[in-house]
């Protein structure tokens, strides 16, 4: 099993728009996380590609200072009003707007855990978790340790080596306590420190 030594600082990609997920990222943004918006409407519009780069960018400067990084798509419900909307005038169902989100966040994913060698990765919303294990080149994963009730902690099985042995948190929009996030990265660098999930 490979494992990604060392404590470094942690990414959460949070697609949810969920009442649950924007409490917890507006928990974590109060402790400390460096949080980059990821403007829902460039990434659907014209501007998709400007978008993932500019948000990679901000984030691996903030990463290689040591900062955890939250990525988020929403703060209120009215961003993915706004949102749905721009997809409705380009003649975009719901699905293929949510589709066009997640698939940004996984591009985000992918380049910041190749690039920055991130063994951290939180994920909230279903299919945004899809779309970054897809891209990640996800085979399995070891189960470990449950953080909140229904989200573990896991370690990755993956055909990219540099996504490999890396510890990951799925979650479901509405799963978790406002301080998950805050939690996780706390038991995956104790899973460093001790070597086991």
């Amino acid at each position: 099993m490979n494992l990604k030594k060392g404590i470094r600082a942690g990414l959460v990609i949070a697609g949810s728009c969920s009442e649950t997920t924007m409490g917890q990222n507006r928990y974590a943004l109060e402790r400390g996380f460096h949080g980059l918006k990821l403007d829902a409407i460039n990434a659907v519009g014209t501007k998709g590609g400007d978008e993932v780069e500019r948000i990679v960018r901000q984030a691996k400067e903030r990463l290689r200072l040591g900062k955890n990084v939250l990525i988020y798509s929403a703060s209120k419900s009215e961003d993915l009003m706004r949102t749905k909307d721009l997809g409705l005038e380009m003649g975009l169902s719901d699905v293929q707007v949510g589709e066009m989100i997640a698939n940004a966040n996984a591009e985000i994913a992918k380049v910041l855990v190749d690039d920055m060698h991130l063994n951290k990765l939180i994920v909230a919303g279903g299919e945004t978790s899809g779309a970054v294990c897809k891209k990640l080149k996800l085979i399995g994963l070891y189960v470990g340790k449950q953080i909140d009730p229904g989200v573990p902690m896991c370690l990755t099985i993956s055909d990219d080596p540099e996504s490999s042995g890396m510890s990951l948190s799925l979650k479901s929009g509405n799963f978790g306590s406002p301080d998950f996030y805050v939690r996780a990265l706390e038991a995956m660098d104790l899973r460093f420190r001790h070597g086991c999930l």
